[in-house]
């Protein structure tokens, strides 16, 4: 029976500055042509997820937005794409402006994925803004009015800000759209004491992706080995065969996991991986 392995990639998979170790790629390359079933399941978008992994020889769709979407990493097209009712989002919007809270909008239009934004009012937002931009992300638009990507597709709306500023929108999104949303609440481990309030499509879930895949797939999730450090993890590792957390992972997570490995920083996942298949045989259980 095949056993596939999937990874979260920040705090991770990845080094503390968000990139995969020259050591990382050239033994996930060898170890994926070799035969391991692997891939990855992250809160970024795919077009992040490709300029992070590059051209590895990857055979399985990847996860992300935190579930929202299955794509394709070698083209980049979307498998699955999970979107906000848009008068939710429009309400859910109007609120947090209301509030004094811009957000961030990622959208897909059928052809290409974006990354909306009208104001950045604090540091955690021009950080964001920031990153983006030295990145190249192609999604970054900066536009005059927040409301018209509604006319797209929008797998997520993102608000920054410090935790406490955050908490009343966070509550009101509990109370006033229990099982039409998704919401995560978690601190941003590149700009610490800044906080992400995300919402999602009320599947939209690491979990879901993973039960998807599964079927896609043909292996069950019994059979599915998952990697990760936080919390927007514990889902899958609700529902994986096997639960592995890097030595850093969050207190959170720690109570769902089987077995803890070393850290992000030592390349401890493909270390793991690579003494799986040594000891193992590369797609055995």
């Amino acid at each position: 029976m095949s056993r596939l392995f999937v990874s979260d990639l920040d705090g991770t998979l990845l080094q503390p500055d968000a990139t995969l170790s020259a050591f990382a790629r050239e033994g996930l390359a060898r170890l994926i042509s070799d035969g391991l079933a692997f891939t990855v399941a992250s809160a970024r978008n795919i077009n992040n997820i490709q300029t992070i992994l590059g051209d590895l020889p990857l055979q399985f769709p990847v996860i992300g937005h935190n579930g929202a979407c299955i794509s394709d990493l070698a083209n980049g097209k979307h498998i699955l794409y999970l979107s906000l009712d848009s008068e939710i989002a429009q309400s859910i919007i109007e609120r947090a402006l209301g509030e004094g809270h811009y957000p961030f909008l990622s959208t897909y239009d059928g052809v290409s994925d974006h990354l909306y934004y009208e104001k950045a009012t604090n540091y955690g937002m021009e950080w964001y803004v920031r990153d983006r931009t030295e990145a190249q992300d192609p999604r970054l638009k900066k536009l005059d009015d927040i409301y018209s990507p509604l006319a797209e597709e929008v797998s997520c709306v993102n608000f920054v800000g410090r935790h406490a500023d955050l908490l009343s929108l966070e509550q009101w999104l509990a109370e006033s759209f229990a099982g039409s949303v998704r919401t995560i609440f978690y601190e941003n481990m590149y700009c610490p004491g800044w906080w992400w309030l995300t919402v999602y499509h009320p599947e939209s879930s690491k979990a879901h992706a993973l039960g998807k895949l599964s079927e896609m797939t043909g292996i069950g999730l019994e059979d599915i080995t998952v990697f990760g450090d936080a919390i927007n993890d514990v889902p899958m590792f609700e529902v994986a065969g096997r639960r592995i957390a890097v030595e850093n992972a969050d207190e959170h997570l720690r109570p769902y996991a089987d077995e803890f490995i070393g850290p992000n920083t030592e390349d401890s996942v493909v270390k793991y991986l690579s003494d799986y298949s040594t000891f193992k045989g590369c797609g055995e259980r």
